[in-house]
C-alpha cells in the first residue's frame, strides 16, 4: 500500500503570525453568513468578514461604506474588515 503525503502547508510556529496586506475597499453586497464582498481600491473583489475586535466595538457594515481591510497572506479572496474608512 502507497501512502501519498499531502503537499506541505506553511506551518506558523507559535507566536508567528502570517503576513497580511491593509488595503482599503468599498463594501458592494452583505453576503449570507455575515460575508460580505468587498472592491478593493485596485478593483478587485475579496469575501471579507468583520474581524471580531471590531465586532466588540459595535461596527455596522452596509453597502456603499469605505473599509480598512487586511486580506490573508494564504488565501488572497478572503480578508476581514477591521475599521471604517472615512
Amino acid at each position: 500500500m502507497l501512502f501519498v503525503r499531502a503537499p506541505e502547508i506553511r506551518r506558523f510556529h507559535h507566536g508567528q503570525l502570517p503576513v497580511v496586506s491593509i488595503v482599503v475597499g468599498r463594501v458592494v453586497e452583505p453576503m449570507p453568513n455575515a460575508l460580505y464582498r468587498v472592491e478593493l481600491e485596485t478593483g478587485h473583489r475579496i469575501v471579507a468578514h468583520v474581524a471580531p475586535a471590531a465586532r466588540l466595538r459595535f461596527l455596522r457594515v452596509i453597502p456603499g461604506d469605505r473599509v480598512r481591510v487586511e486580506v490573508s497572506a494564504l488565501d488572497p479572496g478572503r480578508g476581514r474588515i477591521t475599521r471604517k474608512e472615512s
